[in-house]
Order: structure tokens, then sequence, then C-alpha cells
């Protein structure tokens, strides 16, 4: 399970695993290009080096949100969300957006909120200074841990696990 910024593959996957998707070639070019510039994020689970699920998103500050999530392998997309909101609130997100509530959703712990609190937060998220970089803002002096998750491509699987013990 890693982040990444080359998020070709999942979008590529998520579009093709549906019957009709909005991911045409003009949508995958933006959101390559918002990797690219460090402004979106997938989260891949891989068996060996076969993409089973992931989902991927948008960060802006300290807002990340999700914009489609896909599995072929069964619970992989929840080993992504799972993986992906411990990921981005460890790192200083503020606001995880997952867009739609929808029953899978509510059964990870994904709740809706008014519009009205959904703008105070959105506001409060985005007036943040976002990340030095997609993986979090790191200095000396947040310690050994944010060194183990703060660089893409580094396999989130292991300290995902340890935080699901002390959950």
């Amino acid at each position: 399970m890693r982040a990444t910024t080359d998020i070709e593959e999942v979008m590529r996957t998520c579009g093709q695993l549906r019957e009709s998707s909005w991911i045409n070639d003009e949508m995958l070019s933006a959101y390559v290009e918002l990797g690219r510039l460090g402004k979106a994020l997938a989260y891949e689970v891989r068996r060996g080096a076969e993409l089973v699920g992931g989902l991927y998103g948008v960060l802006s500050g300290g807002l990340f949100a999700a914009e489609s999530m896909f599995h072929i392998e069964t619970d992989a997309s929840k080993a992504a969300l799972v993986t992906s909101v411990l990921h981005r609130f460890a790192l200083g997100t503020r606001l995880y957006d997952v867009q739609f509530e929808t029953g899978h959703l509510r059964s990870m712990g994904a709740y809706e909120i008014s519009r009205s609190e959904y703008l105070i937060r959105l506001s409060q998220a985005l007036s943040g200074s976002p990340p030095a970089n997609p993986a979090g803002a790191l200095t000396s002096e947040t310690g050994p841990e944010a060194q183990e998750i703060s660089s893409l491509g580094t396999d989130l699987l292991p300290w995902v696990v340890r935080k699901l013990e002390v959950l």
C-alpha cells in the first residue's frame, strides 16, 4: 500500500471498472497534471505488482477531496480508504471530503454535514498552509513516525497496521 502522485494507473483502472465513467481522456490528462504538480494523490493497494484497489483525490491546503475508488480484490478499496484517511490526517489534513454519502462509506465512518458546516470546515482547511509536498510537511521536530510515512512510494501497510492495533 502506498501513496503516489503518479495517479494515472489508479484513474484508468477506476474508469475501466465502471459501465459509465466521467474519467475520459481529457479528465485523465488534467488529473495526471495535478498529480505532477503535487495537487493530486493516489493510494494504491497491490498484490505483488498487480494493482488490486485504490483511490485518488485532490489536495488543496488542509483538504483532501477523494474523487473515486475501486477494488478488484474484495476489500481492497476499503484498505485504500482507511489508509488514506489515517495517512492524510496524520500529515495535517483538516477536511477529508468523500463527496457523496453512501451506505458503504457510512459503514466506514463517513457522515454527512450541513452545507453551512461544510463551508466553515472548508474555509478552515483551505486557510491552513499546504504541506510542503503531497506526503506532508516535515521538520526535524516531527519525529520518526512522520519520517516513516512522509515519503511517497513508502509502503504504508506496517504503519497502518500499528495504527489500527491501538484503535
